[in-house]
């Protein structure tokens, strides 16, 4: 079995030479952080991280949220324990909701960043930014506090929410990343779903807001 789990290893170390040419930044460096496991957990990570680098972007299920749809109303804790529901936020302006993997992956702390270094740009078109994950308010706490993140971040630890967006998961097991910009009445006007290129999520949901009045 140790043969067995170094050989692939060793296969996969070959296929990341092979990319690293056409892949880089956070996603590549979590990759290799899985190849330097030697236990079954991180030769199977390894298996779904580089089917996921394959293909760039989640295909959305034909039963996913589509464009035109109202979201679903919510009530969850945020970092600080308050509840946030949605439909209160409603009638407002813009919404934007991006479910995210986990708190500290490289590329999900790159998406965070992403979004808080274009914040005050939302804000200014009257946008209200909301990241979701499956991370306790603890873990959230740390991770806004570690990148200084000033949105919401809610704790969705039962995937409720993330079920009621029926957001697609990657192989049907990675949690998927994926952002809905809503409009002030709560229906979907643009949905961004690349796993890896974090950035595109930013510039995709303030493109779909320029085009709202």
């Amino acid at each position: 079995m140790y043969l067995a789990r170094s050989s692939l290893q060793q296969a996969f170390r070959i296929y990341l030479d092979r990319i690293t040419s056409l892949q880089s930044g956070p996603f590549l460096r979590e990759i290799q952080n899985w190849v330097g496991r030697s236990d079954t957990v991180g030769v199977f990570g390894i298996v779904l991280f580089l089917a996921s680098m394959d293909s760039g972007a989640q295909e959305v299920k034909p039963h996913s949220m589509k464009i035109g749809q109202i979201a679903p109303d919510f009530t969850l804790p945020d970092q600080d324990r308050n509840r946030f529901n949605l439909g209160q936020h409603l009638g407002k302006g813009p919404i934007v909701v991006f479910f995210y993997p986990k708190d500290d992956s490289p590329v999900c702390t790159a998406e965070a960043c992403a979004f808080r270094d274009k914040y005050e740009v939302f804000k200014t078109m009257g946008a209200l930014v909301v990241g979701i994950s499956g991370d306790q308010e603890d873990s959230h706490q740390k991770f806004a506090a570690k990148n200084r993140l000033p949105f919401i971040l809610l704790s969705d630890e039962k995937g409720e929410v993330r079920d009621a967006f029926e957001v697609p998961k990657k192989l049907g097991l990675l949690p998927g990343r994926v952002t809905y910009i809503l409009d002030k009445q709560g229906i979907c006007r643009g949905i961004s779903n690349s796993l890896t290129n974090a950035k595109s999520h930013v510039d995709d949901a303030l493109a779909v807001i320029r085009t709202l009045k």
